[in-house]
């Protein structure tokens, strides 16, 4: 399925972006991820990476339960980004945007509010573990929707650092039906839902950083808000 004329206009109107004249809807059945590459302009994707923050200047990332997920920034304000960089300034914009509005839904028919786009900057260092098995929910807090995730990849890496998916935890790390070995300015874009197990393999001590631009679009419905509030107050009464 290929994007209507008045979509094609608008994708090939940013400069930091490959051409998306001929980028398609993400199927709704089964997990397996759309690989994008290029996906940035090229010569932006590599001033890009040369702006990454060090390693050590990045807050420590940790899942839910406490494990290690690196070094990870989210770009919060404009200032912030320009602080750092007048490319990360410019990719900050590009995530909020109305033309990256334009992309989510071109990729996933679901609107989102471009304003509230967590844009993240992140490195796994050699030596880091790895991912284990997870799934980045769709529903998030009081009535915010995360149809996708996107994953841009700055560097190629020497040894480790797959992208693996499957269908449950298991699968995702030892049957895996999709493997993604980053390289630069590749990308991979994913439906977030219920059996979209994904990890990452170990980083060997010898290989290069792992430095990845993530997005993650969404939107707040306030019938979904309204569910979650209720939601709390039962639970709130149940343990009163």
């Amino acid at each position: 399925m290929l994007a209507s004329m008045e979509e094609v206009d608008t994708l090939k109107k940013n400069d930091l972006l490959a051409d998306f004249s001929s980028i398609s809807l993400i199927p709704e059945e089964g997990i397996k991820p759309v690989v994008v590459e290029p996906f940035f302009d090229p010569k932006f994707a590599e001033a890009l990476a040369t702006q990454f923050p060090k390693f050590d200047d990045l807050p420590k990332a940790f899942s839910g339960n406490g494990r290690d997920e690196g070094r990870s920034l989210r770009l919060e304000s404009l200032e912030q980004a320009a602080a750092i960089g007048d490319k990360v300034a410019e990719l900050y914009e590009f995530g909020t945007s109305d033309f990256f509005q334009h992309f989510a839904h071109r990729t996933t028919n679901e609107k989102i509010d471009p304003s509230m786009t967590a844009v993240s900057l992140v490195v796994h260092e050699p030596g880091h573990s790895g991912l284990l098995p997870h799934v980045d929910h769709r529903r998030s807090g009081l009535g915010f929707i995360r149809p996708m995730s996107i994953v841009v990849y700055l560097n190629e890496v020497n040894e480790g650092g797959l992208f693996h998916m499957g269908e449950n935890e298991v699968s995702a790390l030892s049957d895996p039906l999709f493997v993604h070995k980053p390289k630069f300015n590749s990308a991979i874009v994913f439906r977030r839902k219920v059996n979209s197990w994904h990890a990452v393999t170990p980083i060997s001590e010898d290989s290069s950083p792992r430095l990845t631009v993530t997005f993650v679009p969404q939107r707040r419905e306030l019938k979904a808000m309204a569910s979650a509030i209720y939601r709390r107050g039962i639970r709130e009464i149940r343990r009163k």
